[in-house]
């Protein structure tokens, strides 16, 4: 009877723990597949956020959006239950890395004599660029998990790409872009 007690013991721990393994694959493929539909959701909505980059001004991007619940048709109806827990948050905002310090050499102290010409380079490059350079636009989708919350992020490094286009057309008939002559038969 002893010997039974024992066996049936055993047998009940090993249940348990194949029990418990079932219950955490389920998890972890309920979270992995949450994560691909959040990802596939920040990849769209960053889509968003570059079509509005490459359509407007770069000074008009500033943004910091409240989180909101997803678009569903956006999306395709037959998807409204799929994404219905999911929320976003978008932010655009100027990066503050100072890059034309960084290429004039004034971050540190200053130089004796050299602060006219850095001033002078500065300014030129503002007047091709603009006042900002670049921007970061970030996305960030949430999901619940039971009493937690989990998310995924995505961002992106966005470039006053317009001034300098605007700069390269107006250089045309310079000196800056010279066109090789066509050769003579």
């Amino acid at each position: 009877m002893f010997e039974t007690i024992i066996a049936v013991g055993m047998l009940a721990a090993v249940l348990l723990n194949i029990n418990a393994i079932q219950g955490y694959a389920i998890y972890a493929v309920e979270y992995q597949e949450n994560l691909s539909k959040a990802g596939w959701l920040a990849k769209g909505i960053m889509a968003k956020v570059e079509y509005e980059w490459k359509t407007r001004d770069f000074e008009d991007l500033e943004y910091v959006g409240q989180e909101k619940e997803v678009d569903v048709l956006g999306w395709g109806r037959d998807n409204q239950k799929a994404f219905e827990d999911f929320r976003y948050a978008v932010k655009i905002e100027e990066w503050k890395l100072p890059l034309l310090n960084l290429i004039t050499g004034t971050m540190g102290g200053e130089k004796e004599g050299s602060q006219l010409g850095d001033d002078f380079i500065t300014e030129k490059i503002k007047d091709v660029l603009g006042d900002e350079l670049i921007k970061i636009a970030h996305v960030e989708v949430f999901w619940p998990e039971g009493a937690r919350r989990n998310s995924t992020d995505l961002t992106m490094i966005l470039t006053n790409e317009k001034s300098i286009d605007r700069f390269i057309s107006a250089q045309k008939g310079s000196e800056l872009i010279k066109k090789p002559k066509p050769k003579k038969k």
